[in-house]
């Protein structure tokens, strides 16, 4: 749903075309950060969670102050402050996003960032209801029963990892709810972003005035670290510009196949990188939310309107795309195959979320035989996982 004043082009139309691709690039290089910006903040372990958030945020205005002015913005953003309605939905997107930022760092610096990881899982599943509560969407009996398969998974975590349900579920509302406001505020990524940074920055200004400790550094007791602090800013306002910039052009059921970018990464860095604890009711709740997402593109594509190529270079990118979803798939599958062998378990790890990221990537291209694959690889691996794969 699109609540802009001009309306926008068809995809299939020669002039929608270009505009869907940027969406589309946008909301990769947005999900891509998101996923691997756990390593930036692991290296910030030594301060408090709300006061790096409060630096985020103080050094996000600076930046976001100076692209403003850089693109002569600041009459959108008086007229959005002037409109009462605009200014009441970016009061509560800034407070959405506030909380999100808050629980993501502090879900990163207590080694909890497989909890993360499955909140962002969720939140395809959020937006279909949300499409179903706010926008009056139908939903499919596949779309009903991938709900029901991911409701399953979170019991199944009730039960085993009830210390962690809370981030998941909590990241999960709080960025679907985020991004559905920002779906029909009218305002553009910068003019958005610029007005709920401003509205966010008392707070944080006032919270770090009253931590500080007299006599203590004004920022971090190492330059490394302050420098770590000042850039928060930038590292998380580039993919914020990203993410708003793409859903402004790309239809919400797409954001929500993008989503899986981000979790996907997530879990690598949490399970590879920094060996966080994977139990058995984390397998069988991912397994679930895997299945669940399977089905939900499944139900997605299949409803889609095949695109009409315009333009022979058009062509040229559904090819290559369906290429690389091929080459990704068949490279799945052979992880699944010699993941049999014991001292090659590890690779159980990998087999689904790189079927994922192949399936996303298989679903913007105009074939279907990519697509189809990285999803038949992902029923395996969901049964690897279930039987348990010689990783437990």
């Amino acid at each position: 749903m699109n609540t802009s004043t001009t309306p926008r082009s068809s995809p299939t139309s020669a002039a929608g075309a270009p505009n869907e691709r940027l969406g589309f690039a946008y909301g990769l290089l947005a999900y891509a950060a998101w996923g691997l910006i756990p390593i930036y903040f692991k290296l910030l372990q030594s301060v408090a969670s709300v006061t790096i958030v409060a630096f985020r945020i103080l050094f996000s205005l600076i930046f976001l102050v100076v692209l403003v002015t850089l693109a002569r913005g600041w009459p959108k953003v008086r007229a959005a402050l002037g409109h009462r309605r605009t200014t009441a939905l970016l009061m509560s997107s800034a407070a959405l996003i506030a909380v999100n930022w808050l629980l993501y760092v502090y879900a990163v610096n207590s080694r909890q960032i497989l909890a993360a990881s499955l909140g962002y899982y969720l939140n395809p599943l959020a937006n279909i209801l949300l499409g179903r509560l706010f926008l009056d969407e139908r939903l499919s009996r596949l779309q009903w029963t991938a709900v029901a398969l991911a409701a399953a998974g979170i019991a199944v975590l009730a039960v085993g990892a009830l210390g962690q349900l809370w981030i998941s579920l909590l990241l999960c509302v709080s960025f679907s709810i985020y991004g559905f406001v920002r779906k029909i505020v009218a305002a553009d990524a910068l003019t958005g972003l610029g007005v709920e940074t401003g509205l966010l920055a008392p707070v944080a200004l006032g919270w770090l005035l009253f931590a500080h400790m007299p006599g203590a550094p004004l920022i971090a007791p190492t330059q490394h670290v302050s420098l770590l602090l000042v850039f928060s800013g930038v590292v998380s306002t580039l993919p914020l510009l990203l993410f708003t910039a793409a859903a402004r052009r790309l239809p919400y059921s797409t954001m929500g196949m993008l989503q899986f970018i981000a979790p996907t990464l997530q879990f690598l860095v949490a399970v590879l990188i920094y060996g966080e604890s994977f139990s058995r009711a984390h397998a069988v709740a991912f397994a679930a939310i895997w299945s669940a997402l399977a089905l939900y593109c499944f139900a997605l594509v299949s409803a889609a309107p095949r695109p009409v190529e315009v333009r022979s270079r058009h062509g040229h990118v559904s090819r290559v795309l369906n290429l690389v979803s091929i080459i990704i798939g068949v490279v799945a599958f052979l992880f699944a195959l010699v993941a049999f062998v014991p001292f090659l378990g590890w690779l159980n790890w990998l087999i689904i979320p790189l079927a994922l990221v192949g399936s996303v990537i298989g679903a913007a291209s105009a074939s279907s035989s990519g697509r189809n694959l990285n999803l038949f690889v992902i029923v395996v691996g969901v049964l690897r996982l279930m039987l348990g794969g010689g990783i437990f």
